[in-house]
């Protein structure tokens, strides 16, 4: 009989379901002719919890596109203040929600449920013990760490693998034409190259420089761009500062206006050495290429250290029965940046 397995995600910024998307991305083509892989909005699902709804909505204006309306604006900080909200809410609404779920899935019960969302992870978890009490429940931490503001981590979690998520590459790929970079961007080839990056929702003023850009370059792939360069400077979201290390580059961002989640970020950077954490980048320090040539070996090291994706494909096929002995991972209990 095909077991169902659910991917939980937000649409919230991107992380959520970028880190979904790379999971996805990392298990075997099989799994999805011998068993129902789906994915589902958390906030429209909520949503069909707490009004009684039959099924949740596909798309259309919720909490999630406030927060995203907010970063749109630049307003990181208010953006932040949303986390206490939904913490209340969730609170407040527990029973309605776990219900809710329960009459969703009762008809359909999922014996598996990976989840990239904070604050639902418990109300998920009871609302599985009443459908089918042998599934199991999966959370991706997709922020550096659980706080108040996005709290992720179960008071009844059974162990724990840590790295962020980055998108999937277990071969060799071939490195990216200096040449052709140099030309399309119309400059020589200088010893420092920067990326500028404005996470998943950037403010409408970069959208309207980046869609006349769009007339005169052809679009290039994040990951390529990122190799070509020595730093990555912008807002420290999770999934940026992973995918830029995962390419070899060092992270440079500023501590002002920065949302609370985002803060575990920044610490993490300057602990390990993996990039350059100012104050304003309005004045950068004078020393700030030497200070990012520095952070390159380690910055190299730990790129070459990030397996949690496949730690969590590991994970998914072991909960499944499946063989996991064939792959990079499959004797790892746990993994560490």
């Amino acid at each position: 009989m095909p077991r169902r397995i659910l991917f939980a995600a937000g649409h919230g910024g991107g992380g959520h379901k970028a880190s979904a998307r790379a999971v996805l991305d990392s298990l075997p083509r099989s799994l999805s002719d011998s068993d129902v892989v789906e994915t589902f909005d958390i906030g429209y699902t909520v949503e069909a919890c707490v009004w009684g709804l039959k099924e949740p909505r596909a798309s259309g204006f919720d909490g999630d596109e406030v927060y995203n309306l907010l970063l749109r604006h630049g307003w990181m900080v208010t953006a932040g203040f949303l986390g206490l909200f939904v913490r209340v809410f969730t609170y407040l609404f527990r029973s309605r929600i776990v219900g809710g779920l329960v009459r969703l899935w009762s008809e359909a019960p999922p014996d598996l449920i990976v989840s990239f969302v904070p604050f639902f992870n418990s109300h998920m978890r009871d609302a599985l013990e009443t459908v089918n009490p042998n599934a199991t429940l999966i959370t991706v931490v997709t922020d550096f760490a659980s706080s108040a503001e996005h709290p992720w981590v179960d008071e009844r979690r059974r162990g724990g693998a840590h790295g962020e998520l980055a998108q999937p590459e277990e071969e060799e790929r071939d490195e990216p034409e200096e040449d052709a970079c140099g030309a399309l961007l119309g400059r020589p080839q200088e010893p420092r190259r920067a990326l500028v990056s404005f996470g998943a929702m950037p403010p409408m003023r970069v959208e309207a420089v980046v869609d006349a850009l769009k007339r005169r370059w052809p679009a290039l792939e994040v990951r390529d761009h990122m190799r070509r360069t020595d730093m990555v400077i912008g807002k420290p979201g999770p999934g940026t500062v992973s995918e830029a290390l995962a390419s070899g580059a060092a992270f440079v961002s500023e501590r002002r206006g920065v949302m609370a989640q985002e803060k575990k970020v920044l610490e993490w950077v300057e602990e390990v050495g993996a990039g350059v954490v100012v104050d304003d980048l309005s004045s950068p320090p004078a020393d700030l290429c030497e200070a990012v040539r520095r952070c390159h070996p380690t910055v190299r090291a730990r790129a070459e250290a990030n397996r949690a994706v496949f730690e969590v494909r590991d994970l998914v096929m072991r909960c499944l029965e499946l063989d996991v002995s064939q792959t990079l991972l499959g004797a790892a209990s746990e993994g560490t940046w």
